[in-house]
């Protein structure tokens, strides 16, 4: 866990507000809410709408807290990302420079605050995206809870014989 302050928002969005007021703010179009992986929390992307997001162009999804409506998470999701080394590196380097992400030169940069506030950047060969997931407190808690399971649920292949 790292020392300093985590973020406190993307986009000029911070967590706590309204998330249906930002997505207005921004442009975006957040009509349509789902469940995600843990029902406390929905999420909405603006598939219409790309925004430039550490300087290059993406999908936003937001994330907001069901009992509230209020903004925890902004996911963006980079189109083509995964194939493109140049483009995944310049990502990194903003994560660096931008959220203070201390793991520029590995694969997944991934931190977590104290107050459980997270960053987590991941590319999927899959479908050839990559994802960037910047979350509040309540939102990054659940994020991690999440990750630790589908981890351990393949823990038997990455432990396997030597």
């Amino acid at each position: 866990m790292s020392g300093h302050k985590g973020p406190k928002g993307l986009l000029g969005l911070t967590w706590g507000e309204d998330a249906a007021d930002g997505a207005r703010r921004l442009g975006l179009t957040h009509d349509r809410w789902d469940a995600w992986i843990d029902p406390a929390f929905e999420t909405s992307v603006d598939l219409d709408h790309p925004r430039p997001v550490l300087g290059v162009e993406g999908l936003v999804r937001l994330v907001r807290i069901v009992d509230n409506k209020l903004l925890d998470g902004v996911q963006v999701i980079y189109r083509g990302c995964a194939g493109d080394d140049a483009q995944k590196q310049q990502l990194r380097k903003r994560l660096h420079d931008e959220l203070h992400v201390k793991t520029v030169d590995v694969d997944v940069p991934y931190e977590v605050w104290r107050d459980d506030s997270l960053v987590h950047f991941i590319a999927d060969p899959g479908d050839g995206t990559c994802t960037l997931t910047v979350a509040g407190p309540h939102f990054g808690k659940a994020f991690a809870a999440a990750l630790l399971r589908g981890g351990l649920g393949n823990v038997g292949g990455a432990v396997g014989p030597k």
